[in-house]
């Protein structure tokens, strides 16, 4: 087929190419169909098989017909797999071939998030790791000093729950590491300095 074409109920047993404006308004059977140009479906399509798009840079595009929102599409591009905003021309989310994820705005998650191993890194400073539902807890660099904040409200409360443990401040004095302050739980919450108060 060579132009713009309309297809009531097609059914086709072997290779077909279109390489014009395909339009299908029913049902269509195709062992296997190469289309270089554009293909509308007003029903569902329903894909036994694999689906392959080449092109340079082509994306299936997911429009959103009903409430005139933003359109998104999905790509691939030297080997990085994209979830695109069509409508803004930005992408959004990304999937490498090594698994490395990478979301270019905030990422929101109703649920938990578990790390089997590696670490949870944010490579900026004063980016802060923030918790509580008024981001009460603040940890974070600021580029030349790490810190602790409580932003909110209540106390901020360091508490050591593991039998017989103690809990110390530690310093580090010319590359070795010293207890500045200690609390020893066995001696009724004691508090043990290393030098002068």
């Amino acid at each position: 087929v060579d132009g713009h074409t309309n297809l009531d109920n097609v059914s086709i047993a072997g290779v077909s190419t279109f390489t014009g404006i395909t339009t299908s308004t029913s049902t269509l059977f195709a062992n296997q169909l190469n289309v270089a140009g554009l293909s509308t479906f007003s029903g569902n399509v329903l894909i036994n098989g694999d689906l392959e798009v080449s092109s340079s840079l082509g994306y299936i595009r997911l429009t959103d017909s009903d409430s005139g929102g933003d359109d998104f599409g999905l790509r691939n591009d030297a080997g990085v797999f994209y979830i695109r905003d069509v409508t803004h021309g930005a992408n959004r989310f990304s999937i490498n071939s090594e698994g490395t994820l990478r979301a270019l705005n905030r990422m929101d998650f109703d649920a938990g998030i578990h790390v089997n191993g590696g670490d949870i890194e944010i490579r900026t400073d004063n980016a802060k790791l923030e918790i509580g539902a008024s981001q009460d807890l603040a940890l974070y660099h600021d580029g030349t000093n790490s810190r602790i904040q409580n932003t909110a409200t209540g106390n901020l409360i360091i508490k050591n729950e593991v039998q017989d443990a103690d809990v110390s401040i530690q310093g580090n004095d010319g590359g070795s590491n010293t207890v500045m302050l200690g609390f020893d739980a066995s001696e009724s919450g004691n508090a043990v300095f290393s030098g002068n108060i």
